[in-house]
């Protein structure tokens, strides 16, 4: 996550939305999670794999806590990529946002199309705004957010 306050960024899509609330900021959409699991495997005989102790803040490492229930969470990575790896490898089943889960070879949802999604905001200084190439980027990130969730859900 790069600094939008430290000017490291003009733009950030960050997921939930911006506490406290900012004039910049633009609803993209809902990003889908569901359960994925590798073709072939059962993924109720599959461990549980979820995000890291720095991610158990987030909603989908929480949905992941109380799906595995007393078993718990028996692999853990920082990435939603890790764990689409370790899905596709066959070792485990996990809640990934569909535009991941979608896109690794080897995975298929499993169950409801959706269990949890998360909303997206494209967010920016308020001074700029209304400068050219901000606009073209807000306008240009949203359309392609908007064809790929479409694509992904």
């Amino acid at each position: 996550n790069l600094s939008l306050a430290r000017r490291e960024a003009d733009l950030a899509v960050r997921l939930g939305r911006p506490d406290p609330p900012q004039a910049s900021a633009q609803r993209l959409g809902d990003v889908p999670y569901a359960v994925y699991a590798a073709v072939g495997r059962d993924p109720d005989l599959l461990p549980w794999a979820g995000l890291d102790h720095q991610s158990a803040h987030l909603p989908e490492a929480r949905w992941t806590a109380r799906a595995a229930g007393r078993r718990g969470v028996e692999h853990k990575a920082s990435r939603f990529e890790a764990l689409a790896r370790m899905a596709a490898a066959g070792a485990v089943r996990a809640l990934l946002p569909h535009l991941v889960g979608d896109d690794t070879a080897g995975l298929i949802r499993v169950g409801r199309p959706a269990v949890l999604a998360r909303e997206a905001w494209l967010i920016g200084h308020p001074g700029d705004a209304a400068a050219p190439h901000v606009r073209a980027a807000r306008e240009w990130i949203a359309a392609a957010f908007a064809r790929r969730v479409q694509d992904a859900g």
